[in-house]
């Protein structure tokens, strides 16, 4: 499918008419705002807990490829 130039679609010298960008306004407000929540919830301490692993794997797993000769890069 091919991606028309929004300045096309628009029909006005900005790209977009009054009620697009009320449109796009509002949606922007929403993402914000999602996002805004799910900033303030944290991380939840069994993903705390899995990273904390997956890191301590990773650092196990340099050592041993530096022990064999490798550099960890």
């Amino acid at each position: 499918m091919r991606k028309t130039d929004s300045r096309q679609v628009g029909g006005t010298a900005g790209g977009a008419d009054a009620s697009t960008d009320f449109a796009h306004d509002g949606i922007a407000s929403k993402l914000k705002e999602f996002y805004g929540v799910l900033e303030d919830e944290g991380i939840p301490d069994n993903l705390v807990q899995l990273l904390e692993k997956l890191d301590a794997a990773e650092k196990a797993g340099a050592k041993v490829q530096t022990s064999k000769g490798t550099v960890d890069g």
